[in-house]
């Protein structure tokens, strides 16, 4: 494993990190005594607030509700304490519930009709509670509560077994979603789903709940950070840093680098043949062909059908020789431009000589500069690199200039 697949996993591992951290200061507090619990609890409230303003201001309304959802909870069960009976199965397939649906929902903001639907959706939630409660359904509450499963491990946890499969459910659903790249928040609500599960399993320890009610909330705003974060940096069609991401990088870099400045050749006619959707794959090909690049290189779209390279620590003559392999191979691997013919699911069998898809190739031209006395600054060896991409055009293109 690489380093860019471990910065690649790390992002999904935070929630479980953060919740394996809270189990092991859950036991410790318990053991200790180190804090007390009024300021856990009332910080857990601080957390869930900062939770409630941080996504409402940000318009992440799945975020806002699943942590209404998990307000409410908390309140129920630790503070109010009510007729535990009902409100804690009811708490228990509420959470897995309304994560699932909320993290199927697009984001349309809190104060809009989508949101309102979110609200009734809750409001619908306390209304059965309270009258399953009012009325002491019983029957209703023996169904909520039926064993469906003689498991010995399901024995062990008050969580009804109803609820456990929802749970599993839930999480089987995002890391499906997860895997397909859907959005980046899976990962997230499938840590509050094994966060609030721990803390349900300790049905009567004030202290569990809290804890992992507030990690629930930290892992949430988590990754709004993360998400406003590749928002902010990242190329949404590419997936690599953006012109944004490389401005602030220039400004910390020393010492000796080389910059490259990357064009694909005859990028506006092929998009005026092939169009716009061909043109992003295009652009999703050879950011995907740079991020393998060697000798270090970090890469960045600078906009449109151009990108960057930097190659810190690295003279110009080094980085020519990476930047070579570089241009071979997005000039003979080629991508697959799909037919309008093309079925749905892929066949078990493909056809050989299918007429479905067609390779398109394409090529770079690179100019590339390194910091001398002359170029002392970063914007210099930009432009003296850019110089040089012209230069490269100049002689016929798919070729590098220094």
């Amino acid at each position: 494993m690489n380093f860019r697949d471990i910065k690649a996993l790390l992002p999904i591992s935070i929630p479980f990190i953060l919740i394996y951290l809270s189990y092991k200061l859950f036991l410790k507090i318990q053991e200790t005594q180190l804090v007390s619990y009024e300021a856990i609890r009332y910080s857990s409230y601080a957390v869930l607030l900062i939770g409630l303003v941080v996504s409402y201001f940000s318009n992440r309304n799945r975020v806002f509700f699943t942590l209404i959802t998990l307000l409410l909870s908390q309140y129920l069960l630790v503070d109010k304490k009510l007729y535990l009976s009902v409100v804690y199965p009811a708490v228990c397939i509420f959470i897995p519930l309304n994560i699932i649906i909320f993290s199927f929902l697009t984001e349309r903001g809190v104060l809009t009709p989508g949101g309102k639907n979110r609200i009734a959706l809750i409001f619908v939630e306390i209304i059965f509670t309270a009258t399953i409660f009012g009325t002491n359904n019983q029957p209703l509450i023996n169904l909520i509560n039926k064993k469906v499963f003689s498991l010995r491990i399901l024995s062990q946890t008050p969580v009804p077994q109803i609820a456990i499969l929802l749970l599993l459910a839930a999480i089987l659903l995002l890391i499906i979603r997860q895997s397909k790249n859907i959005s980046s928040y899976e990962s997230s609500f499938a840590g509050v789903i094994v966060a609030s599960f721990i803390a349900l399993n300790f049905k009567e320890n004030n202290l569990a709940l809290v804890i992992f009610f507030s990690i629930s909330s930290v892992i949430l705003i988590f990754a709004i950070i993360q998400d406003l974060y590749r928002k902010a940096y990242l190329d949404e069609l590419t997936g690599i840093p953006t012109r944004r991401a490389l401005m602030e990088e220039l400004m910390k870099i020393g010492g000796k680098y080389t910059i490259a400045m990357l064009d694909i050749d005859f990028f506006k006619k092929f998009n005026d043949t092939y169009g716009h959707d061909v043109g992003d794959n295009a652009l999703k090909f050879v950011a995907a062909m740079m991020k393998n690049v060697t000798g270090g290189g970090k890469i960045y779209r600078y906009g449109g059908e151009e990108f960057t390279i930097i190659f810190p620590g690295k003279g110009v003559d080094d980085a020519v020789s990476h930047l070579e392999k570089l241009r071979g191979k997005i000039s003979s691997r080629g991508f697959v431009l799909r037919g309008q013919d093309r079925p749905k699911k892929k066949p078990q069998k493909a056809k050989p000589n299918s007429s479905s898809a067609k390779r398109l190739f394409l090529t770079v031209s690179i100019g590339v500069s390194e910091k001398t006395e002359k170029n002392k600054t970063a914007a210099d060896v930009i432009k003296s690199a850019d110089n040089a991409l012209y230069r490269a055009k100049e002689n016929g293109r798919n070729c590098i200039s220094k």
